[in-house]
């Protein structure tokens, strides 16, 4: 797996250049939507690191529903939570310049929230 230049951007952790990519699938019926998170090394290219588990919502949806949800409970990944992120996979064995099968990480959006400070 490649990220592309049009569709990722690039962040610097720990003077090493990588490229991430934020995508959205799986609406459930209160129209929240599971990301996902991809990075990857820039140089040399190696294998990524995928990030699961976080889920969003759309809040212009939410517009004419009031404040039926609390939009604190939904993560925004941040550059520096994206630094956590790519230290805490190194810590648990992803090696980003090392090619083969995608480096799996499961998470929550309670679980973010307590680690992304």
């Amino acid at each position: 797996m490649t990220l592309t230049t049009k569709k990722s951007r690039p962040i610097t952790v720990d003077d090493v250049v990588y490229r991430y990519q934020v995508s959205t699938t799986n609406i459930d019926d209160d129209w929240n939507f599971t990301l996902n998170l991809t990075v990857q090394i820039v140089e040399p290219k190696g294998g990524a690191l995928l990030v699961k588990g976080l889920v969003t919502r759309d809040f212009w949806l939410d517009f004419s529903y009031g404040p039926k949800w609390n939009q604190g409970d939904y993560p925004t990944i941040l550059p520096r939570h994206l630094a956590i992120i790519v230290r805490k996979a190194i810590s648990k064995g992803w090696e980003p310049r090392k090619n083969g099968k995608a480096f799996e990480v499961s998470t929550t959006n309670e679980s973010f929230f307590n680690e992304k400070t």
